[in-house]
């Protein structure tokens, strides 16, 4: 939860027999899979992760995550569904921009591997 680590899984084209993530992720399926990015942009705010925080139990850092049950009570804003669509394709966008950086970043640092091994 406070490393803001997240993954908005879009509606896949072929299917699956299984997705495999780490015990720790929580799957939300919003009832509209328009709403995933707006789910997980609300969710990734300051506010928000403040809020998540201070319905945790305990002082250790294995207790700062909410479980399932945590996040079907929890108080969560809802907008008009303009204004949430909007939201939701800024979000979007931004992730998906934030994925083209990362990778680029990382090309480029192979490639400064590659010239630092003709010194060898």
């Amino acid at each position: 939860m406070m490393n803001r680590k997240m993954v908005v899984v879009p509606k896949l084209e072929k299917k699956a027999k299984a997705i495999i993530v780490s015990p720790e992720f929580i799957v939300i399926r919003p009832k509209d899979p328009k709403d995933a990015y707006y789910i997980a942009g609300v969710l990734g705010t300051d506010i928000m992760l403040q809020y998540m925080y201070s319905k945790t139990r305990g002082g250790t850092p294995s207790r700062y995550r909410l479980s399932e049950s945590d996040f079907k009570v929890l108080d969560f804003p809802i907008s008009d569904e303009a204004d949430s669509g909007e939201k939701a394709k800024l979000f979007g966008k931004a992730l998906k921009d934030y994925h083209k950086i990362v990778t680029k970043a990382e090309e480029n640092l192979i490639k400064s591997h590659s010239s630092i091994e003709k010194d060898f």
